[in-house]
């Protein structure tokens, strides 16, 4: 919703911008000198009437651009602050843009995949290196797993969830910590029975809770092939990540062994106590040993990744913030120049009550007292305008 203090604040600056911009005009009014017999007293009230019109039109989208950047800045806070569920700190990542028409079964790849470890771990120093089918903040492989012993539900009602394939480590080296049951290990490989770790998400959405969910079997999807296991029996459950993204709510997860579904986008994850812009060219001379005609993607470190992420909202951000304080900045001249408009307008007749007696105090008051009726009326009507607007942003 509308944040008061914003409206506050607004209504204080165009109080003030109306005080600024019209002593000056006040100031000259109150030196007027007296009427010259038979000339024009008053100005005209509809040319008046529209130039207020226009100076209050101009303060209120003015106001409404500025308070647009304040929900702005307010929502980005909110997604800084958000906790992702991921260590950053010292990690890599890139895409192995695998040509699978050359790695066409599973010991092929197996092999292309623990040689590029090697290699990528005899780096200088990388202390470890881990594999994860779609990175953070990707949608990534998406499907759904039938609880063993459950009625079978139709398709449209199935519940779906994220998956990754990773291996032993990547939990632990991404900052997913372990909340009961065990982490995967080096035997949970193609002939071991299928287990899977599942997110806290996953956990009470399905199962009511953690402790709950250990124990549980869960069938693989349809589209998997047959070399792989049928079931996969839940042995662990870890925290939740925003995987799906900063501004969204934590996804369920399943969390599979890279050995028992060797599937996705084939992300390397490193980490290194190196500067990326060094160590990069280094990750791409040890791939070149592995496959000469493998590129790398995406080369960036995790807080890149997480960066680039919310790019768009912040340049969003810096973009409704610059065009509302150069909207101000305008509609305060625009204010000036209707207040020394009017008061040169009605030069005669503030001559006149001067001449009538009128102090200077009572004459700068009145022009003040417009010029702050003005800009306080445009807040009140960009104020309802942003009102309106909130649910936008």
């Amino acid at each position: 919703g509308l944040d008061l203090r914003v409206v506050l604040v607004m209504t204080g600056v165009s109080g003030v911008s109306g005080v600024a911009f019209g002593f000056l005009p006040a100031v000259r009014a109150s030196r007027a000198p007296a009427p010259v017999s038979g000339t024009r007293a008053t100005a005209t009230v509809g040319r008046q009437r529209l130039l207020t019109s226009l100076a209050v039109a101009q303060i209120g989208l003015s106001t409404l651009l500025v308070v647009g950047a304040g929900l702005f800045t307010r929502s980005f806070s909110n997604v800084m602050g958000v906790e992702h569920g991921y260590e950053t700190e010292g990690l890599a990542t890139f895409q192995l843009a695998i040509d699978w028409d050359r790695y066409p079964g599973w010991d092929q790849f197996a092999e292309f995949f623990e040689r590029s470890r090697e290699r990528l771990a005899a780096v200088p120093g990388v202390t470890a290196v881990e594999y994860v089918s779609a990175p953070p903040l990707s949608a990534g492989w998406t499907g759904w797993s039938h609880v063993v012993g459950r009625a079978q539900v139709e398709p449209g009602e199935r519940p779906t969830s994220m998956m990754r394939s990773v291996t032993p480590g990547y939990l632990s080296l991404a900052g997913i910590d372990l909340v009961t049951g065990r982490a995967f290990t080096a035997g949970d490989d193609r002939t071991a029975p299928g287990v899977a770790i599942v997110n806290l998400a996953f956990a009470e959405r399905v199962f009511g809770g953690p402790d709950a969910a250990l124990g549980q079997v869960l069938q693989k999807p349809q589209f998997w092939g047959a070399e792989y296991p049928d079931e996969h029996r839940i042995v662990g459950v870890v925290t939740d990540s925003r995987a799906a993204g900063l501004d969204r709510e934590n996804p369920t997860m399943l969390f599979l062994p890279f050995e028992q579904a060797p599937v996705g986008n084939n992300m390397m994850l490193v980490r290194t106590d190196r500067a990326l812009a060094d160590v990069a060219p280094e990750f791409r001379a040890a791939m070149q040993q592995v496959d000469p005609l493998l590129p790398l993607r995406g080369v960036q470190t995790q807080a890149q990744r997480f960066e680039a992420s919310i790019a768009d909202r912040r340049f969003a951000m810096q973009l409704s913030a610059a065009f509302g304080l150069v909207a101000y900045l305008l509609s305060a001249i625009g204010l000036y120049g209707v207040v020394a408009f009017g008061v040169a307008e009605r030069r005669r007749e503030l001559g006149l009550k001067r001449a009538l007696g009128a102090t200077d105090r009572v004459l700068v008051g009145e022009v003040l007292g417009r010029s702050f009726r003005v800009g306080v009326t445009g807040v009140a009507a960009g104020t309802m305008g942003a009102i309106g607007a909130t649910g936008l942003v």
